[in-house]
């Protein structure tokens, strides 16, 4: 998930994860060489650190195996990533959906960032809507009522949630 995120992903080769007795430590593979040559804070961007966390992040949420629950929720994940890397989170996030991996899980991905949104709207609007289900949704106002939920895609009502 990784070196399908960041811009240049030829540069790296692998990432390992080893325990000792300080803790969980990650190592890179970097460039031909064949050792670890250190920590990824040393050798990565602060951009690309935050896609190696994210890479992380939804390779375990992705199988995980040990509750039934198979929804990942995500709260402005790409806030600190750069457009390119946004780009390529969604489309990493698409390939998730539709690959044919089971148990599939169900994503739920809330941003305030409308371009996001948008972008988030063109990208996934055009799965299969016979295998999959998309819904965009948007909260608008407040009331004493509650806040009034807008499906901007999936649905053609509004629907005023109490």
């Amino acid at each position: 998930l990784f070196q399908s995120m960041i811009p240049a992903p030829y540069l790296f080769e692998d990432i390992t994860v080893t325990q000792d007795e300080d803790g969980v430590r990650l190592g890179l593979h970097y460039r031909d060489v064949s050792r670890e040559v250190g920590e990824p804070r040393y050798f990565l961007s602060s951009a690309q650190a935050n896609v190696l966390a994210l890479s992380y992040f939804l390779s375990f949420a992705s199988r995980q195996r040990w509750c039934k629950l198979r929804t990942v929720l995500m709260d402005d994940p790409v806030q600190h990533l750069d457009d390119l890397d946004a780009v390529a989170f969604l489309d990493i996030v698409r390939a998730l959906v539709i690959s044919s991996a089971k148990p599939r899980r169900q994503m739920i991905i809330s941003t305030c960032d409308y371009n996001l949104y948008a972008l988030m709207i063109r990208k996934f609007s055009c799965l299969p809507p016979d295998q999959l289900r998309f819904a965009a949704l948007s909260l608008h106002d407040i009331s004493a009522d509650g806040p009034v939920v807008r499906y901007d895609y999936g649905e053609t009502t509004n629907v005023r949630a109490a």
